[in-house]
């Protein structure tokens, strides 16, 4: 049980960078008949970011993970189904509880993706279960079938049309046209003025918002979630990508990657790593 306790808390410390609450991530994802896309900009001050590679069971599906030192912390991933999420740091609201619910037979997240294939899936899964580990964040999912949610603590917001944005707000308690986030605005232009969506306009859209200094874009990563492929970029570099087809991926086994090995070296990036206490 404590492991589990450990597990969750890890994870949600990576994802609650409240003392900068500003400073967060950026989730979208759009959709139509012939293309599903996430995308995501992880802002944050950690350094020693990594990928976590876990196969299928006979009972669970294979998962990308993208975390940072500690792998038990997951922040964002794909899975085998083509379901993606991502955590959204915001601003602390108390959630309530309730005994009828389920308890999470570990961490939530892990969970959601070894077992639901689509957003309606894990939806309902949230719905039995306790939230209470969204007090200061909020989970992004997308699938390959067209849908994509915002899961609060004590809310849900599903696309209505064919995309949707997340940055570090509630949109619960802030609808659309009061956020005032320039993250957010710019991203959903760009989505609303696409006449199609594909990976060059998500990776235009991550370069258009991605942050520099103390919390630096440490990650992009744009899931093709129809064909199960993620397009790597790091610490806001993006002439330079990593390709992974998730299924040849996960058919290498269980691993864990260090995703600046993955990049040629940049001073930039060095210089970063130097003084955020990194390796």
């Amino acid at each position: 049980m404590m492991r589990r306790i450990v597990a969750v808390t890890v994870s949600m410390l990576v994802c609650m960078n409240w003392l900068s609450i500003s400073h967060g991530c950026t989730v979208f994802y759009a959709s139509n008949d012939k293309v599903a896309l996430g995308g995501n900009n992880e802002d944050w001050h950690i350094p020693l970011t990594k990928l976590w590679f876990v196969p299928a069971t006979a009972e669970t599906h294979g998962v990308a993970y993208v975390t940072f030192s500690n792998h038990l912390a997951v922040q964002g991933g794909m899975n085998d189904q083509g379901l993606f999420f991502d955590f959204l740091a915001v601003k602390p609201l108390e959630v309530a509880r309730s005994l009828d619910f389920e308890r999470w037979n570990g961490h939530p997240l892990k969970i959601i993706m070894q077992r639901c294939a689509t957003v309606d899936e894990a939806v309902r899964m949230f719905e039995t279960h306790p939230r209470g580990f969204l007090k200061r964040c909020n989970v992004f999912l997308g699938d390959a079938k067209g849908n994509s949610a915002i899961i609060e603590g004590a809310a849900v917001r599903q696309k209505t049309g064919r995309f949707q944005v997340a940055t570090n707000l509630r949109p619960s308690i802030v609808p659309h046209k009061k956020v005032t986030c320039r993250r957010y605005h710019i991203a959903h232009k760009m989505l609303a003025d696409a006449s199609e969506f594909d990976v060059p306009l998500f990776r235009r859209i991550c370069s258009a918002v991605h942050q520099e200094g103390n919390n630096s874009t440490l990650y992009s990563t744009i899931y093709d979630l129809k064909h199960q492929v993620i397009y790597l970029y790091h610490f806001h570099n993006f002439e330079n990508v990593v390709v992974l087809d998730l299924k040849k991926e996960l058919a290498k086994g269980e691993r864990i990657l260090e995703m600046p090995d993955l990049f040629p070296p940049t001073f930039v990036f060095e210089q970063f790593q130097r003084t955020h206490n990194g390796k």
